[in-house]
């Protein structure tokens, strides 16, 4: 138990230091593909900056321009209802006006609504709930009825697809609504109400059968043109040159819910503008600029002549600019896409030239891109014309290649499931070279090196374990000091978590405060205000103790513990789970464990699996080392089989050869599996046959890998007492002892001052080779762990070990006085239980008395008892002797001996006399 108990270190010092798209031409008829095209227009026109300052929470409040929507027709209802709908990869929600809606021309929103549906005129229509409502950035919201009715789009048709009914809407569209086919997880309902998840178009049309897996490109004709196609279940190969290369998505606080891709480096012609870059860019086709870094911005603006004028957030150029043949070229990670100029210098209306001040004589344009100070970077239409783009959300992957301007051809290549890339494409892994996902560090075992993913489910398999051990051991004994077991556990359970959580985060903030805590991929704005830092702070905390769903958990300040809330949950099942079979036999508390493992595998709970397979692992350990020690473990009581099962000679549990060989066996599958890339798992060596598995949803595949193979991997080190000795040495010990304190402060530490240092590293390493890139990265985590140890250390002496002690304390001195309630217990027990026609069943020699005379109630003195000198306690079971023999009471009367063992298997006990 101790090896497995440290074994959780190695777990937590590894997490310090995909299937892809398989495009096929169909033969057996026409491809499963829908398309359609859609075309954009410019809904809002040029303000100033201060205009905009309600939309801070995006990256366009930075950006007083006209926002640009992309619009397509589709069909709601029977009879047909027709809508002219804005396309929103940003979005995840599609609804529509309602003919109440009290929408109207605005002096901010001058367009009147486009078109409103009926519910009263469709007979299809099918009423959900009244829980729609959506806010967006710039203050404008829709709100209304969730319902189900007949969708078409372009050739397809859905019988039944789930919407939103906008009756109340402040109108920011010149639209009928909003079509959203981003992730499901940012769904309205899944994010403020906390509420499952329901199918967006592109999911519901895989589930229809129109197409075979959850993708869809996007390309975007020329400026000139206005319009672009969107295929559903396709490729369309004759609109790009070259090959697609497959981007994997940024995760966001451990979730897939927006388009992140890792922009690397930008330059302009010859001229490199920032290199080494570990941005996080998101696509996003509903913005009209792209949005860059400041610094970066600022140098694009020297080298193409810009005049920036910042009332409008807004940079200027000659009209000429556009005639250049030099290109700006945005590299993700060895991909490439070169922008010309003719698609980045835009033109000005007369309306723009009047509001700026401006002589109308075509020599000044708009420049394309913008700078942000406060959010993450924005590729939006003047990146995204010059760009082929594949959204692959079955897989977590972005593909993208140039495009070609003004194609004439089409190739129209069908997007299924499998394990197959594009023809000649290639995969990009993250380090920046344009090798394949064959690298020797995504070879299995290797990477668990550095796939930190893979820990952390072995750490709650580890967890559960733990939390289980002391609950099964007293539940297999019968022992009653179960419930009080328990009772501790969950009290002090809260205090052990979030305090120690607590007080390194408020380090993160102090460390925010003085400008030393930076991470690029989270939307955290650099404030000078207190006030505002400290209620980004409590947001935080709030997502920190919401031990309901880790959905909204907002990370900035240690992104790593979004695990508190889920180990104090998933703690507490387990507790609730051994406290409810705790008077159960022992087939039949395991049985409905193992019910309770298959339904969190069949709900996509991964983490509850993880917690109830550490229970199992636990039932099995101590099942066996039970019976290893029956030979000569005596029951005699409670208290002496815990003891003698803590002593259980470690020889007898050994197992044969054969079960040594197949535990071995099962340890090294573990590894391997635990070895699955987190992204482009399937393109990697030994792995192609996991995702030809239709276990569960394809993008949490890697979730479910990773929750197999930690229960594997514990249930097999359990059983390999050889392999356990590796973890009780000396030095796992005691990075046992600090593992909690360990895992609070690396990530801190990662951002506050070893990232800088591996930049710096790696940017001395990019001119080399391969193997150097990874030796920087070796490099900066060995520097982690000579900073990490010694904090780690420090915060396990100063917060992580009083707050253990704390905990102890707090349950002393809320709990009631055990004593004095057990005495209060004999006392009724024996004076209930005592007649006055009880017979004395024994007499002593010093103060004789008749056998039929009546008993009276024994004297209270200072200790409760009889008056002769005290029995031998029986072997007695149930509540009551539990709490007779932990307080060292005297022997009960006779006849409550009779009633507790019914059935004449009472053990003949030694009373005294009536006084």
């Amino acid at each position: 138990m101790k090896g497995l108990s440290t074994f959780a270190v190695s777990a937590s010092l590894l997490s310090i230091c995909t299937a892809g798209l398989q495009l096929q031409r169909r033969t057996d008829g026409s491809a499963r593909v829908v398309g359609f095209p859609f075309e954009q227009s410019t809904i809002r026109k040029i303000a100033p900056r201060d205009e905009l300052r309600r939309r801070a929470n995006t990256a366009e409040a930075a950006v007083g321009v006209r926002d640009v929507g992309y619009f397509t027709n589709v069909t709601l209802g029977t009879p047909a209802q027709s809508f002219r709908l804005a396309l929103s990869t940003g979005s995840s929600d599609l609804w529509v006006n309602a003919d109440s809606s009290d929408s109207r021309a605005t002096e901010t929103s001058p367009y009147e609504l486009a078109e409103v549906y009926s519910a009263n005129d469709s007979s299809t229509y099918s009423y959900l709930s009244s829980d729609f409502k959506i806010n967006y950035p710039d203050g404008s919201e829709a709100k209304g009825d969730y319902a189900m009715d007949k969708f078409t789009i372009g050739t397809a048709t859905l019988e039944k697809l789930q919407f939103g009914i906008g009756y109340e809407r402040s109108l920011t569209l010149q639209a009928g609504g909003v079509l959203g086919i981003g992730y499901e997880i940012s769904q309205v309902q899944a994010g403020k109400d906390k509420e499952k998840t329901y199918r967006t178009l592109p999911s519901q049309m895989v589930e229809d059968g129109l197409i075979q897996s959850n993708a869809y490109s996007i390309w975007l004709e020329n400026r000139e043109m206005h319009t672009g196609k969107i295929l559903f279940g396709g490729v369309d190969t004759a609109k790009f040159t070259g090959t697609l290369q497959t981007l994997p998505i940024q995760e966001t606080d451990g979730r897939f819910a927006e388009f992140l891709i890792p922009l690397t480096a930008v330059s302009f012609g010859d001229t490199v503008i920032a290199e080494n870059q570990a941005e996080a860019a998101l696509l996003d086709t509903g913005c009209a600029f792209t949005h860059l870094p400041e610094p970066m911005a600022s140098n694009i603006y020297q080298q193409v002549g810009a005049q920036y004028v910042e009332e409008f957030n807004l940079a200027f150029v000659p009209c000429s600019l556009k005639d250049t043949s030099t290109t700006l070229d945005f590299t993700f990670a060895g991909a490439t896409i070169s922008v010309p100029m003719d698609e980045m210098v835009l033109s000005l209306t007369e309306d723009d030239l009047e509001q700026l001040s401006l002589p109308n004589d075509g020599g000044i344009c708009l420049f394309g891109i913008s700078p942000v100070r406060e959010s993450r970077a924005v590729l939006g239409s003047t990146f995204i014309r010059s760009a082929y783009l594949v959204f692959d959300l079955a897989n977590n992957e972005i593909s993208i290649a140039q495009t070609i301007s003004n194609p004439r051809a089409s190739h129209v290549l069908e997007i299924t499931k499998g394990t197959s890339s594009v023809p000649n494409a290639t995969r990009v892994v993250s380090n920046g070279s344009s090798e394949e996902n064959w690298h020797v560090l995504q070879l299995p075992f290797l990477r668990l090196v550095h796939e930190g993913g893979a820990m952390v489910a072995i750490f709650f398999v580890v967890s559960g374990f733990a939390l289980a051990s002391k609950g099964v051991q007293l539940t297999r004994s019968q022992s009653p000091s179960v419930f009080k077991v328990l009772a501790s556990s969950t009290f002090r359970r809260s205090v052990r978590l979030f305090l120690p959580s607590v007080v390194v985060t408020f380090m993160a903030f102090l460390l925010q405060r003085l400008g030393l805590l930076k991470d690029h991929t989270k939307q955290h704005p650099v404030e000078t205000s207190l006030a505002t830092e400290t209620m980004l702070y409590i947001a935080f905390l709030k997502g920190l103790f919401n031990v309901y769903t880790w959905d909204e958990f907002y990370g900035f300040y240690n992104p790593h513990l979004w695990t508190i809330a889920v180990e104090f949950r998933c703690s507490m099942i387990v507790f609730l789970c051994l406290l409810g079979l705790s008077r159960t036999r022992t087939a039949v508390r395991v049985g409905i464990e193992g019910l309770l493992l298959l339904h969190a595998a069949w709900n996509d709970r991964w983490e509850v699996m993880a917690f109830i397979g550490g229970l199992m692992v636990a039932e099995e350990f101590y099942h066996r080392k039970e019976n290893a020690a029956a030979g000569y473990i005596s029951l005699a009581s409670d208290a002496s089989l815990e003891k003698h099962v803590e002593l259980a000679s470690p020889v007898n549990t050994i197992p044969s050869r054969a079960r040594t060989l197949a535990y071995s066996l099962m340890l090294v599958f573990g590894l391997f599996l635990a070895s699955f890339p987190h992204h482009l798992g399937c393109d990697s060596i030994g792995f192609s046959w996991v995702c030809e598995v239709d276990w569960h949803p394809e993008q949490k595949r890697w979730h479910w890998t990773a929750t197999y193979a930690a229960v594997l991997v514990v249930l097999s080190i359990s059983n390999l007492p050889a392999v356990q000795r590796v973890f009780t040495t000396p030095v796992v010990s005691y990075l046992g002892k600090i593992s909690y304190a360990l895992y609070l402060t690396h990530g801190i530490l990662l951002r506050a001052f070893v990232a800088p240092v591996q930049k710096k590293l790696v940017r001395l390493a990019s001119a080399g080779h391969d193997i150097e890139f990874h030796l920087a990265i070796f490099l900066s985590g060995i520097l982690l762990l000579f900073v990490a140890i010694p904090c780690a250390d420090l915060v396990w002496r100063a917060v992580d070990s009083p707050s253990v002690d704390l905990a102890r304390w707090l349950e002393t001195h809320c709990a009631y006085d055990e004593k004095i309630n057990a005495v209060y217990f004999v006392v009724l027990a024996l004076y209930s239980t005592r007649s006055t026609s009880d017979p004395i069943v024994q007499t002593s020699a010093s103060n004789p008395v008749s056998a039929t005379k009546p008993c009276k109630p024994p004297l209270l003195t200072t200790k409760i008892g009889w008056t002769s000198s005290p029995p031998i306690v029986p072997r007695e079971s149930g509540l009551l002797s539990g709490i007779i023999s932990n307080h060292k009471t005297r022997s009960p009367h006779p006849r409550l001996v009779r009633r507790l063992f019914r059935g004449g298997d009472a053990p003949q006990v030694p009373v005294g006399q009536c006084s």
